[in-house]
């Protein structure tokens, strides 16, 4: 984990001209809510590892804005009791399963409890090698200014419901961007549909300026920047 200012990392950065995955908060977090969320495909996580893989490679840079450090910091709690409440649902759905099989066997069945196969262990060290191996952007005033002006302007990813810090990370990728002027791209891995997308497959309008002018590419699957790397 490096935790350097936008002038300075730009600088290190600028001869390398490789391809860079910029991760927002939900993008972190959804590591361990891969575990107990409906709307998350397990196969996904598949790609994170995968893309772990590269970033420890020196294949592709991995970068983020200090805010989402603190924003992480601040709800891995929350996610990590989201996570025990599940896992504890579970076991007693399986508890159940098993005494109701039970009532049908002559040899009587064992249950099984997932919360000793430490899957939680797993995913924090995931989560835990990847911020070892991201830049992490200082706060600056200039991207303040930004998340000012996207808000009061109603602008994606402002224009729904105002969301200042989703503005200042996307400001800190767009200013890092317009910094390294490179022909590899960056990618913006995000789970927030609701704030960059009008729906779940168009991007705001807003969000598509801003990538066109910037060379970046937003998305909400990590298996797209894997398929990308492999094309090189």
């Amino acid at each position: 984990m490096s935790k350097r200012y936008l002038n300075g990392l730009s600088k290190q950065l600028s001869k390398a001209d490789k391809p860079i995955v910029f991760w927002d908060t939900c993008s972190l977090l959804d590591i361990f809510r891969f575990a107990y969320r409906d709307s998350l495909n397990p196969n996904e996580l598949k790609s994170y590892l995968l893309l772990l893989d590269k970033i420890e490679k020196g294949e592709i840079i991995s970068i983020s804005s200090e805010l989402v450090l603190h924003e992480y910091n601040s709800n891995i709690g929350i996610v990590k009791n989201e996570y025990s409440s599940s896992i504890n649902k579970t076991n007693s759905l399986i508890a159940k399963h098993f005494e109701l099989i039970n009532l049908f066997r002559t040899t009587t069945k064992n249950k099984l409890d997932i919360s000793g196969l430490n899957l939680i262990n797993d995913l924090e060290n995931l989560s835990k090698r990847i911020s070892k191996k991201t830049y992490f952007v200082r706060e600056e005033k200039k991207f303040n200014k930004f998340a000012h002006f996207r808000v009061k302007n109603y602008m994606a990813p402002a224009a729904r419901k105002g969301e200042y810090k989703d503005c200042y990370i996307w400001g800190t990728c767009l200013s890092l961007a317009d910094k390294l002027k490179q022909s590899k791209p960056i990618f913006f891995l995000t789970k927030n549909i609701s704030d960059f997308y009008v729906d779940k497959k168009d991007i705001h309008p807003d969000i598509v300026s801003d990538c066109t002018i910037n060379n970046v590419k937003v998305t909400t699957d990590c298996g797209l920047i894997i398929g990308f790397l492999s094309q090189l």
